[in-house]
């Protein structure tokens, strides 16, 4: 008996990399069958030189197995060796559904001109082994009417309906399609996936408990045929989410000391379900975040928090799977880091205004900040079986990738809080802050450059020394960008001393790693970088403060005359 494995999804591309891994599942049970095969087939494996195999067992996930491949085939044996030496931990006993009490599930698909992809998608939510449900695929702005075409025309199929959000937005598409659903569950995903044939099931059995307003599930890679997919792999956390939790506010996790604002920890918005009613209830996704908008996402990290802060259930079960096909290239690569360090930074912003959140989030920012710049540049792990090296050129890369979604984060509460103008229904751009108040925030970034330069003084006691450091940290960096960007003063209170502490860290990561590191250097640095450009600003403002008091006289003198 020698079964054949599918790979999770259709290969899209040649296999250039030789790192490259055929990704697919096997089923505990089927390798203890005594008439099994000395190896097992991969379809469309030859080209490969490795395979990473997500282990199934009883319904549940057992883990992730890497194998070397030859000739399109592994060792049976080392299969088993590998399976045997799996944790128990992605497996936990669930409430079972019987026959006539599954709940109506509809099934949300956001999508704007990419009906190739959707295809996909589709057709394995369609394939689904579930009585109850129908699928409302949400046409988000798009520039032709090619979708409802190929619905109407090509899949006809009664369980599934397009209906039109002409607002670009996922957070918008949404809300469209929780408002269109009829189901008392909703399970989201995108156009770029394809679902296992147990996810709206086993979505479905988390959601008997009366407090989960939400579930979320396993999104692993379904293709890994690039460095840049495996790097992404890599970076994210909700890839490889083996463990069973239920999380509520009033049970904090002791191993999650940044709850409810664990970001990664709820899964992703690619694969989650949620109770319709609830959803409503809370006001649906925030239309400043997401995709399709400035900030570019943060709407399903904002969804998943706002259900835990209003006293609701989020269960994070690996069983339901949905796999995902990661971006292949450097451009599109860079395109989505920077979504995610912007959505992330508007995120963070909202909590900042949020005055129930505001100081759950300020007690668990330090170490929040540390935990995000502690994940650098970003690598690819090269000790997996059959893992190639990778060039000089694609390393170098790769760790600008990194950095540039952690740049991005700095972004994220502008853009969110220019959308929040633009919806509250003031102008879209942001006016320019006056110039006597730009002047007083570079005089601020003065005297923080100078507090920073005396903390090297070695007159000055070392506690003087670290409060004076903290200041030209906290308060300087910020403060130059507060001149010259207006923001509310809870915005503000965040973003002043959010800045200083990401750039020092950044700073002193990038010291280490070129082996240079001096704090007394950066600081120095820092110091009379502050002073120079704060003296620049200021001087600046002074002028325009100058003119417009010159105007004024003007138009003062012609009206009495």
């Amino acid at each position: 008996m020698s079964p054949v494995l599918t790979p999770a999804m259709p290969r899209r591309g040649p296999v250039e990399w030789a790192g490259a891994r055929w990704v697919g599942e096997v089923d505990e049970a089927v390798l203890w069958d005594p008439q099994l095969g000395s190896r097992l087939e991969l379809v469309d494996g030859t080209a490969y030189r490795a395979a990473r195999l997500l282990v199934t067992r009883a319904g549940g996930v057992a883990g992730f197995v890497d194998l070397p491949v030859e000739n399109g085939t592994v060792d049976t044996a080392a299969l088993r060796d590998a399976v045997w030496r799996l944790p128990e931990s992605g497996f936990a006993d669930r409430s079972r559904l019987l026959p006539g009490e599954e709940p109506w599930i509809t099934v949300v698909i956001c999508t704007r001109d990419r009906v190739d992809q959707l295809r996909e998608a589709l057709d394995s939510v369609l394939a689904c082994d579930y009585p109850a449900f129908d699928v409302v695929v949400v046409d988000n702005a798009s520039a032709s009417d090619a979708l409802t075409r190929y619905v109407r025309d090509e899949l006809r199929d009664a369980r599934v309906s397009v209906v039109a959000e002409r607002v670009p937005g996922l957070a918008r598409a949404r809300n469209r399609g929780l408002a269109a659903a009829q189901g008392a569950i909703v399970a989201f995903t995108d156009d770029d996936v394809v679902v296992h044939r147990d996810w709206l099931r086993r979505l479905a059995e988390e959601f008997v408990a009366p407090e989960v307003w939400c579930v979320s599930g396993l999104v692993p890679s379904g293709e890994l045929r690039t460095p840049v997919q495996a790097y992404f792999d890599q970076r994210v956390s909700w890839s490889s989410l083996l463990r069973r939790r239920e999380f509520l506010l009033a049970k904090p996790p002791a191993d999650l000391p940044m709850f409810p604002f664990s970001v990664g920890e709820f899964g992703t918005g690619a694969n989650f379900a949620v109770d319709r009613r609830r959803a409503l209830e809370l006001g649906g996704f925030d239309v400043d975040l997401g995709a399709g908008v400035a900030t570019a996402g943060g709407e399903d990290l904002d969804f998943f928090t706002r259900v835990l802060v209003a006293g609701g259930g989020l269960t994070v079960t690996p069983s339901a799977i949905v796999w995902h096909r990661h971006r292949t290239d450097l451009p599109a690569l860079r395109v989505q880091a920077r979504g995610y360090g912007t959505g992330l930074g508007a995120w963070l912003a909202k909590l900042a205004t949020d005055r129930r959140m505001r100081g759950m989030a300020l007690a668990r920012a330090p170490r929040a900040l540390v935990r995000l710049l502690a994940k650098g540049g970003g690598s690819i792990a090269e000790d997996r079986a059959g893992q190639a090296p990778l060039d000089a050129r694609m390393r170098r890369e790769i760790r600008r990738v990194g950095w540039l979604e952690l740049r991005s984060v700095l972004r994220g509460p502008v853009l969110f809080a220019r959308l929040r103008r633009t919806h509250g229904g003031e102008a879209a751009r942001l006016d320019p802050v006056p110039p006597r108040e730009r002047r007083a925030w570079a005089l601020v970034a003065v005297a923080a450059g100078a507090a920073a330069l005396l903390s090297l003084w070695g007159v000055v006691p070392p506690p003087a020394r670290l409060g004076l450091l903290l200041a030209g940290v906290g308060l300087g960096p910020g403060a130059l960008v507060r001149a010259w960007i207006p923001l509310p003063s809870a915005l503000t209170a965040m973003l002043v001393p959010a800045t200083g502490l990401a750039l020092a860290l950044i700073g002193s990561s990038l010291m280490a790693q070129l082996a240079l590191w001096q704090p007394a250097l950066l600081t120095a640095i820092l110091g009379g970088a502050l002073l120079a450009a704060g003296a620049v600003v200021a001087l600046l403002a002074q002028r325009a403060a100058s003119r417009v008091g010159a105007r004024g006289a003007e138009a003062t003198g012609r009206a009495a005359a």
